[in-house]
């Protein structure tokens, strides 16, 4: 049996088909999805991989996408960092978002499994209990709560977004504007953060010190109503 630069299994056959299994198949899917991308991904691509027929691989998983919420379970189910006794919830927060952050600059290729293939897994859901449970004890209400999630969440998926970008070398760097042109741009400049995990931990400190107002706001008043005056409060 012989493997090929790119991990590819050649002749493997009846004994290479033999030795498969959920967990074998799984673990190689991930090395493929890490290697390449989701859209390259396809069953015939990692059976060639592990050495086997294609119809081999749908003995353990029906289909692809069978396969990719196993993958998403498997990536993102892993419970949160267990909590530091008499961390603050700013200190809680910061520390799962840097986990999460280390987990997709990990696996760059799988969040879209996160979002395609039950939006949060089962197995997922004890690290967002966790965060609204840092939410909760930081004083905000139920809606407040969700709006603060969901404002964390999306710093966090374009954060590492952008850091991916520009670390894998896909963003195109311009020349620096002229100074005359954008002031306010060239003001700033000396102040941002040569690390990413610096700038990453600054930066999300601007969004939990929105999540502190929140807290000091006190419950939100319910919205406006989407059609009818009754109960809408006035715009003036």
């Amino acid at each position: 049996m012989e493997r090929e630069g790119d991990g590819t299994v050649r002749g493997g056959g009846p004994r290479a088909a033999a030795a498969l299994s959920r967990e074998r198949i799984a673990a190689m899917a991930l090395t493929l999805l890490d290697d390449e991308s989701l859209e390259a991904f396809s069953m015939r691509r990692l059976a060639r991989r592990l050495g086997v027929g294609v119809m081999s691989l749908y003995r353990y998983y029906a289909s692809k996408d069978e396969l990719f919420s196993e993958l998403a379970r498997e990536i993102f189910g892993a419970p949160p960092p267990a909590p530091t006794p008499g961390e603050t919830w700013r200190e809680r927060l910061v520390g799962l978002a840097a986990s999460f952050r280390s987990l997709l600059l990990a696996h760059p290729n799988a969040l879209p499994l996160l979002f395609k293939h039950g939006g949060v897994p089962l197995r997922g859901r004890p690290a967002i209990e966790a965060m609204l449970d840092a939410l909760h004890d930081a004083g905000l209400s139920e809606p407040a709560a969700a709006d603060a999630w969901r404002a964390i969440g999306a710093y966090l998926v374009g954060y590492v977004t952008v850091e991916r970008m520009v670390r894998s070398g896909s963003s195109v760097d311009a020349p620096p504007p002229p100074e005359r042109d954008f002031p306010a741009l060239a003001r700033i400049a000396p102040f941002l953060k040569d690390s990413w995990d610096a700038q990453f931990v600054a930066s999300l400190k601007v969004v939990l010190d929105g999540v502190a107002r929140l807290a000091e706001a006190g419950p939100c008043e319910p919205p406006l109503r989407a059609s009818g005056t009754k109960g809408a409060r006035s715009a003036r």
